[in-house]
């Protein structure tokens, strides 16, 4: 066993904004030690939603895949199966001037082969191309990227959500599919928009078509507000709350 303190992690201005999410990324996504050493009272708004995102801790096991290839580890898999549903979030690593190019097979990196997968990048906010077999990827000089991966199931999955860096594994509780209806619990922060993306819309022939989106009568009575937004490739949900609570949601398809 090796547990590793990695040193402060800084978000202070004078770091590119891409280097910043770098080195706080990899103390989130390693479930290292966290500390910072910055004056929090003169970082920007920009900096500031930078620790947000990588706190807490995730608790879970974190694997380096090329542990054994390259000098610093570039390739993370943070697994989460304590629920009914399994959690994966990548996070890549290019400590280096030029750009990384990243091609694992699904076995490699801990996923499950044969399966095909959706995925969200965490600080570009946005999907990227389903992947089946193997995964591929480039990573921008002294960057990150965090990529949340959800197998398809033939229906609609949580993929990812934007409270923490790992998209679910430290909020989202209890997720169920049934008959259509997609529920789970959120722990949302109170004032922090909170926003789940879900994907696996088509299936084949079949489009799954959003209908409704529900709180539970208790969070509407503390003044929680639900609000949704369809593509095709993903239905968003966004959850206001004014206060930090356990949002139980639900979102219906047919």
């Amino acid at each position: 066993m090796w547990w590793n303190d990695p040193d402060p992690y800084y978000v202070r201005t004078n770091l590119p904004l891409n280097h910043a999410r770098f080195l706080s990324s990899w103390v989130a996504i390693t479930g290292f030690f966290a500390l910072n050493s910055d004056w929090l009272p003169d970082l920007p708004a920009e900096r500031l939603e930078i620790i947000k995102r990588i706190m807490p801790a995730h608790g879970v096991t974190a694997r380096p895949v090329d542990y054994f290839d390259n000098r610093f580890t570039t390739t993370w898999l943070v697994t989460d199966t304590r629920q009914s549903v399994r959690r994966d979030v990548i996070g890549l690593f290019n400590f280096h001037d030029g750009e990384m190019k990243v091609n694992e097979t699904c076995e490699r990196l801990g996923l499950l082969p044969g399966k095909a997968y959706h995925a969200f990048d965490f600080w570009a906010n946005e999907p990227i191309p389903d992947f089946t077999g193997s995964f591929r990827l480039q990573v921008a000089p002294r960057s990150c990227r965090v990529i949340a991966v959800r197998a398809d199931e033939g229906h609609p999955v949580v993929l990812s959500s934007s409270r923490h860096i790992t998209q679910g594994i430290v909020d989202i509780t209890d997720e169920v599919w049934l008959k259509g209806k997609l529920s789970a619990t959120s722990k949302i922060v109170g004032n922090d928009p909170y926003q789940l993306r879900v994907a696996g819309l088509t299936d084949g022939g079949k489009t799954w078509k959003l209908v409704s989106v529900g709180i539970s009568p208790s969070d509407k009575a503390a003044g929680v507000t639900v609000s949704s937004q369809a593509s095709s490739n993903l239905v968003l949900v966004t959850i206001q709350c004014p206060q930090s609570r356990d949002v139980k949601w639900t979102v219906q398809f047919e």
